[in-house]
């Protein structure tokens, strides 16, 4: 399962995609109710690039409690 999103810096808008992490797949019961539209996450990005990003980890460890 992908988890699709958008980022915003200075010079325009980004996206991104991320699979759930391997450990965390099977906990997995309504991703739509873990993830909204609109809800800000932690993204990590190369700043010569931002098209290369990812979900910053805390995003997934934010979730584990759940």
């Amino acid at each position: 399962m992908l988890i699709e999103y958008r980022f915003s810096l200075g010079d325009g808008y980004y996206t991104g995609e991320s699979g759930l992490p391997s450990w965390f797949a099977g906990a997995v019961a309504d991703i739509n109710e873990m993830f909204r539209i609109g809800q800000p996450v932690a993204v990590c990005y190369r700043w010569d690039d931002p098209s290369v990003n990812r979900l910053d980890r805390s995003v997934w460890h934010d979730l584990e409690g759940l």
